[in-house]
Protein backbone atom coordinates (compact mmCIF):
# COMPACT_ATOMS: atom_id res chain seq x y z
CA UNK A 1 0.00 0.00 0.00
CA UNK A 2 1.32 3.01 -0.91
CA UNK A 3 -0.86 5.87 0.28
CA UNK A 4 0.15 9.44 0.84
CA UNK A 5 1.17 10.96 4.18
CA UNK A 6 -2.01 12.70 6.15
CA UNK A 7 -0.53 16.51 6.12
CA UNK A 8 -2.33 19.24 8.65
CA UNK A 9 -2.38 22.69 7.77
CA UNK A 10 -2.77 26.00 10.37
CA UNK A 11 -1.99 29.18 11.16
CA UNK A 12 -0.49 29.74 14.83
CA UNK A 13 1.09 32.54 17.30
CA UNK A 14 4.43 32.13 18.02
CA UNK A 15 4.17 32.83 21.92
CA UNK A 16 6.40 32.93 25.01
CA UNK A 17 7.69 30.44 26.99
CA UNK A 18 7.26 32.32 30.66
CA UNK A 19 10.12 33.05 32.51
CA UNK A 20 12.98 31.94 29.68
CA UNK A 21 13.89 33.35 26.29
CA UNK A 22 12.71 30.95 24.14
CA UNK A 23 9.18 30.41 22.09
CA UNK A 24 6.68 27.98 21.11
CA UNK A 25 3.49 27.39 18.73
CA UNK A 26 0.86 25.63 20.32
CA UNK A 27 -1.68 23.61 17.10
CA UNK A 28 -4.02 21.64 19.29
CA UNK A 29 -4.69 21.50 22.81
CA UNK A 30 -2.23 19.52 24.39
CA UNK A 31 0.63 19.60 21.24
CA UNK A 32 3.31 22.22 20.59
CA UNK A 33 6.48 22.96 18.55
CA UNK A 34 9.20 24.72 20.34
CA UNK A 35 11.16 27.57 17.99
CA UNK A 36 14.44 28.27 18.57
CA UNK A 37 15.80 31.58 18.38
CA UNK A 38 17.67 31.05 15.12
CA UNK A 39 15.14 29.52 13.58
CA UNK A 40 12.77 32.79 14.74
CA UNK A 41 15.80 34.44 13.11
CA UNK A 42 16.33 32.38 9.88
CA UNK A 43 12.42 32.80 9.37
CA UNK A 44 12.03 36.56 10.48
CA UNK A 45 9.43 35.78 12.74
CA UNK A 46 9.46 37.36 16.70
CA UNK A 47 7.36 36.81 19.50
CA UNK A 48 3.72 37.31 18.33
CA UNK A 49 3.86 36.80 14.52
CA UNK A 50 1.59 34.31 13.30
CA UNK A 51 3.19 31.43 11.39
CA UNK A 52 2.16 28.99 8.71
CA UNK A 53 2.84 25.57 10.04
CA UNK A 54 2.49 22.08 7.81
CA UNK A 55 2.83 18.61 10.19
CA UNK A 56 2.98 15.55 7.82
CA UNK A 57 1.96 12.33 9.99
CA UNK A 58 4.33 9.48 9.64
Amino acid sequence: MNSKPKTYDFIAVIQKVPEIDEAYVAFSICNFIGLRKDIRAKITKQLGDEVHITVVAR
